[in-house]
Order: structure tokens, then C-alpha cells, then sequence
């Protein structure tokens, strides 16, 4: 019975590990921030090169919460005995979305 028992639970492993709160956070402010940009972009280039105001203040928001969200992601990063997938995976998209905005900046869109 014994054997029967620990085939199914054979591979699994008890740990004390958990997924950092910080590392989910990062990943949906970065996820938020990353589409915001993206629609903005496309309602530009919908409007033929015209941009109103609001969408300059839709990606300074977006700028605010990619620098939050790779914030939140380091803390996450640097708690003990945690798993590191969110918390990596948070801060890569929050640095996608600070590049691609300094990027926008940078050539004037």
C-alpha cells in the first residue's frame, strides 16, 4: 500500500517556498503598462500621426507604474525562500516598457 501511495506523490516536493506578492504585482503593473503604451501607439497611428494630450499622460502613467512595477519586482526578487519566476518575469516586462517609452521620447512621438 505503502508503494501505491508514494507513486502518486512520488515527484512531488514539499517546501516552504512560496510566490512573492510583489513578483504578481510587478507583472500586472508591467502587463498594464506595456498595453496602455501599445494602444496608445496604435490610436496615433489611427489618428494619422495626431496625438492628443491625454495620451501623453497615459504613457507618463504608464511610465510611473513600469517604474513601480520593477521596483516591486526587485523586492520581490530579493525575499528568501521565495519562487523567482514573477518577480523575474515582472521586472523584464517593466524594462521592456520603460525602454520602449524613453524610446518614444527620445524620437519624439
Amino acid at each position: 500500500y505503502l508503494e501505491f501511495v508514494m507513486s502518486f506523490i512520488g515527484n512531488y516536493k514539499f517546501t516552504n517556498r512560496k510566490h512573492p506578492m510583489k513578483g504578481g504585482m510587478s507583472l500586472i503593473l508591467g502587463t498594464i503598462a506595456m498595453f496602455s503604451s501599445l494602444l496608445v501607439v496604435y490610436l496615433t497611428y489611427q489618428g494619422q500621426g495626431d496625438a492628443p494630450a491625454r495620451y501623453g499622460m497615459v504613457c507618463f502613467l504608464g511610465v510611473l507604474m513600469a517604474f513601480a512595477g520593477f521596483i516591486l519586482g526587485i523586492l520581490g526578487k530579493i525575499e528568501r525562500d521565495a519562487y523567482f519566476f514573477f518577480p523575474v518575469l515582472g521586472i523584464i516586462v517593466n524594462l521592456i516598457v520603460l525602454v520602449i517609452n524613453g524610446y518614444y521620447l527620445y524620437v519624439g512621438m
